[in-house]
């Protein structure tokens, strides 16, 4: 939203109509009306009384004898993905789970969240001088059947509801809706901006997480040392296989969620477990390279444990464009 809302110049529409940036492309800004509604369990749609409860689950509600034998070896309980209580409320004792009725639900508020974007198309069209609104809803998947059971039956009933209804609503894909508005977008400079809780980067550099960035940049300016002093060198099958697992440590260890479980607190322990973890591989491998000295065994281990890329070409890292 941001990034469209705020770019210079300002567009007429904000984030209600696409925006042409200087290098060609056609930028879409998310309503943030219809995202808090759809994505909020504390404002929005998901949370209602009538829905599933995501977090009660028979694997612990039930007696151990009872499921035990639904368990894994090891016995422990955990999720089975039975579920028979519903939301009801912030109150610890949940009523049962009616399906009937969260059905209903969802076309209740299917037919709300529609009049609310005809409003505000409405709103658009009138006050920027008859542009042709765009609003973009942008959801993670995961959000529909998985944390919102119902979030199918919602997202069936809007498509439904527009066709049955004759709403004046069209849904359309991204480059569908940039199409049809060529003649009515502007070109501006985007804002920085992200997805992320108001609408920068505060999830990813605050007092939390901070920390990190120091470890992982100066493992990325190695693997930048390593590829360029390697680009036109032959190593040997085991270095190459060792440049190449230093290169996946070192995206490993730029992966975003780590500073995101830190900052919502959600396994931050493991997080920074695995920061650590993927700076301190990287920095034993850089050692093994340097001195021509690789320990096989040791790679074989992060190999096997950290296998994500199987192409990867280490030399990806280098200064100048691999030809």
């Amino acid at each position: 939203t941001h990034g469209v809302a705020f770019a210079s110049p300002r567009p007429k529409a904000g984030p209600y109509a696409p925006l042409k940036v200087p290098n060609g492309l056609c930028a879409l800004g998310r309503d943030p009306q219809s995202s808090t509604e759809v994505w909020s369990s504390k404002f929005g749609y998901p949370g209602h009384p009538d829905y599933r409860d995501f977090y009660r689950d028979i694997g612990f509600d039930e007696e151990y004898d009872y499921i035990k034998p639904y368990l894994h070896e090891d016995g422990v309980r955990r999720a089975v993905g039975l579920k028979y209580h519903k939301i009801t409320g912030p109150q610890a004792d949940k009523e049962e789970y009616d399906p009937e009725k969260a059905a209903e639900t969802a076309k209740l508020q299917a037919a709300d969240f529609l009049k609310k974007r005809m409003a505000k198309a409405d709103e658009v069209y009138a006050s920027c001088g008859g542009i042709k609104p765009v609003l973009v809803g942008a959801y993670d998947a995961e959000l529909f059947g998985h944390w919102w059971f119902e979030g199918p039956q919602f997202l069936e009933q809007i498509i439904r509801l527009i066709r049955q209804e004759r709403l004046p609503l069209q849904m359309a894909t991204a480059s569908e809706a940039s199409a049809s508005c060529a003649a009515d977008t502007a070109e501006s400079e985007p804002e920085t901006s992200s997805w992320g809780e108001g609408g920068y980067f505060e999830p990813w550099a605050n007092n939390s997480n901070d920390w990190i960035y120091p470890k992982i940049n100066a493992v990325a300016e190695k693997m930048v040392e390593l590829a360029n002093k390697h680009k036109y060198q032959d190593p040997t099958p085991l270095e190459k296989r060792a440049l190449t697992q230093a290169a996946r440590e070192t995206l490993l260890s730029q992966n975003s969620d780590w500073a995101f479980l830190m900052y919502v607190n959600s396994h931050a322990g493991f997080a920074q477990k695995k920061i650590l973890e993927h700076c301190d591989n990287f920095n034993r491998l850089a050692a093994m390279i340097a001195e021509h000295k690789v320990d096989e065994a040791a790679l074989k281990e992060m190999e096997t444990r950290h296998n994500i890329f199987p192409n990867l070409n280490f030399k990806v890292f280098t200064s100048a464009p691999v030809i």
